[in-house]
């Protein structure tokens, strides 16, 4: 019985994820960090806010963040799975990594949201609150790690949902954005460092991007390792079919 000749993917396909997701992701972190920014020097560094307009501001700043992010990000991914998923529909990715990115953007804002109300209470005089820009490499990069635990499981869980509809063995995306944003978020952590040197921001931005480059590859190179075994794994039994 003669073996199909079937095209496997590989070495193609794990570049271009790779490509893509660095891509991606600085442009997506550049976006959501000009989000930020923006609400920060415009609307809270105002002399008389209130702490309504903080919590509108907050929330603006979790919606246009979450919005400008999951398209950058999912946009560049999408231009590689395309190539292998054929049926796969935009909507249906950039909506999975929306969800994904919002609820971790909820998350990131809710230490914020709860230091806000604190300040604004009688509570908040009694309460001493981390200063996280005083820690060492060691408790920041431990810190990452969690973060990273987190974010990589949300985001591979809701990324789960579209692809289980077209590929077996899915649920491997799931550890495998956490080990990636893991080990991502520890290393990214000490990008802090550069950034708090008191230098311009001219001179420091460069390094920040680099650890932060450095990070997205990471996460690229383990989901797309993962990427590559299952599309072989579709296309070898499309070939028996």
């Amino acid at each position: 019985e003669m073996v199909p000749t079937v095209k496997l993917p590989g070495m193609g396909l794990w570049m271009g994820w790779l490509a893509a997701n660095v891509l991606g992701l600085l442009v997506a972190v550049g976006l959501g960090a000009t989000a930020v920014w923006a609400v920060i020097t415009v609307v809270l560094s105002a002399e008389e806010v209130r702490l309504e307009e903080r919590i509108v501001a907050g929330l603006a700043t979790v919606a246009v963040g979450t919005t400008l992010t999951a398209f950058a990000l999912s946009w560049a991914q999408f231009r590689v799975l395309r190539r292998v998923f054929w049926l796969m529909k935009r909507g249906e990715w950039v909506s999975a990594t929306a969800v994904g990115l919002g609820v971790v953007w909820v998350l990131g804002a809710i230490p914020f949201a709860l230091r806000l109300v604190l300040e604004e209470t009688e509570l908040g005089e009694s309460i001493i609150l981390p200063d996280l820009s005083s820690l060492s490499r060691v408790p920041v990069a431990w810190l990452g790690l969690a973060l990273g635990f987190i974010v990589g499981a949300i985001l591979g869980t809701t990324q789960r949902v579209v692809l289980k509809r077209y590929i077996v063995g899915a649920k491997w995306w799931v550890p495998a954005h956490i080990v990636g944003w893991s080990l991502a978020l520890m290393l990214a952590s000490q990008a802090r460092d550069p950034l708090l040197s008191g230098k311009p921001l001219v001179a420091t931005a460069p390094v920040a991007l680099g650890w932060l480059a450095l990070a997205a590859a990471i996460v690229a190179a383990i989901n797309g390792f993962v990427l590559v075994w299952l599309a072989r794994r579709r296309a070898e039994a499309a070939a028996y079919q």
